[in-house]
């Protein structure tokens, strides 16, 4: 069964009926997916696939680690083009491979023209809903961060991604007060893959604001202040 469409609660629907299938009509169901956390609630074996070829039957630990062991499967760096702008948002990217349980770290480079003071930087993620589930910013902790002139880059970090595997929408922005100077909305979808802390199909999205660390280099390494 190729499982890909519908909504969240619909999705929830037809899991719940493949696993009663499953495991009470002593049907065998073969189900295709790359939602990890759903593999491991219903698979009792793995068959892993790569180039078309498979090597025999194994358990489900097992696939869900050599998928996760795959070369990335999507970018998880986006460059923008320039818009002139005092300050601007030149590139995002994920620095590790966005994975439930495990450390996320974003770094964004940033370009001005001149030096700028108490400026917040923050990045969300967004359920396929729409709905806010995770921001990180170094304002949480009330951290406003100082810019040198030129390009530099502002690393966000958490030791432990709270994201349950699945796409999410990504927008990035720098602030000086309530004064938004550059925001790109919904500039890519990052897809957060299970890990080996992943075992809880049933959790449910972040709906957080943790306290991030923050670290701010310049390009030519001159300047480099870690924020908390």
């Amino acid at each position: 069964m190729l499982f890909r469409s519908g909504d969240a609660a619909f999705q929830r629907k037809c899991i719940t009926k493949m696993e009663n299938v499953a495991r009470n009509d002593g049907r065998t169901v073969l189900f295709v997916s790359h939602q990890m956390s759903a593999v491991r609630r219903l698979c009792t074996h793995g068959l892993y696939l790569e180039d078309g070829q498979a090597d025999g039957i194994i358990s489900v630990p097992d696939a869900i680690q050599r998928y996760n062991a795959l070369p990335e499967r999507m970018s998880y760096s986006v460059t923008f083009p320039s818009q002139n702008l005092p300050v601007e948002i030149r590139s995002v990217e994920c620095l590790t491979p966005p994975t439930y349980g495990e450390e996320l770290r974003v770094q964004i480079e940033l370009f001005a023209t001149q030096p700028l003071r108490q400026v917040s930087v923050g990045m969300g993620f967004d359920s396929q809903e729409g709905h806010r589930v995770l921001t990180l910013d170094c304002d949480n902790a009330s951290s406003l961060i100082d810019l040198p002139a030129g390009r530099s880059f502002v690393e966000l970090s958490l030791p432990f991604n709270p994201l349950s595997p699945t796409s999410y929408s990504c927008t990035v922005g720098i602030l000086q007060g309530l004064h938004p100077l550059d925001i790109r909305h919904n500039f890519t979808h990052w897809d957060v893959i299970a890990g080996p802390r992943d075992t809880n199909s049933e959790r449910g999205a972040a709906g957080c604001r943790p306290v991030v660390k923050t670290t701010v280099k310049a390009a030519e390494l001159l300047c480099k202040t870690p924020l908390y």
